[in-house]
């Protein structure tokens, strides 16, 4: 009987220490890489200064969430480049009788593309990348629309970082 309960812990043991369900214990982002370049993302909306809130956001969530540092061109091991193609509001819902907008939300798409700064080798990319965050402008609430704004560009920032990791 000990020798049953022996191996069924040695077994359990085995299980947690290798990861079972496709966990995995490391690191899921690229060892090899140490660096990071982030340039400003290219703008072709008509909402000015979006560039650069969004591109700070990605600073952070890679700063805050990953192994590498942000550098500058020049010496990075890779560099992340995109651009903006669409942002905008869409009204959920209205107030009934006067019709204001009371639930709103704002929608950002972008392409962008992450490459060895040493080889031009495409290490992540995706075209049409979408994020959106809803705000609530009506009387009483109140929020500004860069509540939504700046949702939607952390939520976005932080799907970008995550495709920046290492096949899993």
């Amino acid at each position: 009987m000990s020798g049953v309960r022996s191996l069924l812990a040695l077994v359990a043991c085995a299980i947690t220490l290798t990861g079972c369900a496709g966990y995995r214990f490391e690191s899921t982002h690229d060892q090899g890489i140490r660096t990071v370049s982030v340039e400003i993302f290219e703008n072709r909306t008509d909402d000015p200064g979006i560039e650069l809130a969004l591109t700070e956001a990605i600073i952070k969530e890679i700063q805050s969430n990953t192994p590498w540092r942000v550098a500058d061109d020049t010496v990075a091991d890779t560099r992340l480049s995109g651009k903006i193609t669409r942002a905008g509001f869409r009204n959920l819902s209205r107030t009934r009788g006067i019709g204001l907008a009371q639930e709103v939300k704002f929608e950002l798409s972008v392409d962008f593309d992450w490459k060895d700064s040493h080889t031009g080798e495409l290490l992540a990319g995706r075209r049409s990348f979408d994020s959106m965050a809803t705000f609530v402008p009506t009387r009483g609430i109140d929020e500004r629309i860069d509540i939504g704004e700046l949702g939607a560009m952390q939520k976005i920032a932080a799907r970008i970082v995550d495709e920046m990791r290492a096949d899993w």
